[in-house]
């Protein structure tokens, strides 16, 4: 939750499916495909969306494998 917090809570909710500057994040891995690319809904694509997103996102190609394990682990609870 922190790492969402930090980087991700400012374009998205995550209590909501609502658009904040990008898609709300409530219900992520129950989707079939993700927002705008049409790629099912993997942990690999998501990983893949965080550090080279597909559309206007920003790209974390920097974030470690560690606070990329922490952020699958908080998406998978909303």
């Amino acid at each position: 939750a922190q790492a969402y917090n930090r980087l991700c809570s400012g374009c998205h909710h995550a209590e909501s499916t609502r658009f904040k500057m990008g898609p709300g994040l409530k219900g992520l891995f129950q989707k079939k495909t993700l927002h705008g690319s049409d790629w099912p809904v993997t942990e690999a694509n998501v990983r893949k969306q965080i550090v080279a997103p597909f559309g206007t996102m920003p790209a974390y190609p920097d974030m470690s494998e560690e606070t990329l394990d922490a952020m699958m682990a908080y998406l998978k609870t909303l």
